[in-house]
């Protein structure tokens, strides 16, 4: 079973702490790179992934330009509101829970182009 670990953001980095993605206000326009720790119940593999969350107007700018961001895997959403964003992204992972651990990882990779190197 896929166990979300972390989902964090080093560009919210205040006083030397990390403020949580959680906590901030809804909004129009975000772009967030993030951070996603995943590990499994079924044995100590643990990967970070990087991504990021872009709302708004700033979807179709990063869309539009000549380098998409993390080569589009990316979270977009029309506006930036945590609490629903939190429950999609926790809903797409927790989707790729499969009965095999690496079917859930083929699941995952599928999902976000995610490379899960010698975890297979």
């Amino acid at each position: 079973m896929i166990i979300i670990k972390h989902i964090y953001s080093r560009d919210l980095l205040v006083d030397g702490r990390i403020v949580s993605l959680w906590s901030l206000p809804k909004q129009a326009n975000i772009y967030l790179n993030i951070r996603v720790t995943i590990g499994f119940d079924e044995n100590s593999f643990e990967e970070v992934f990087d991504s990021a969350i872009i709302t708004g107007s700033l979807v179709q700018k990063c869309a539009g330009a000549e380098t998409d961001p993390y080569n589009g895997k990316v979270f977009t959403y029309p506006e930036f509101d945590p609490n629903f964003i939190k429950e999609d992204i926790y809903s797409k992972i927790n989707a790729c829970n499969m009965l095999d651990f690496s079917d859930s990882i083929s699941e995952l990779a599928k999902m976000m182009q995610w490379d899960f190197e010698g975890m297979q």
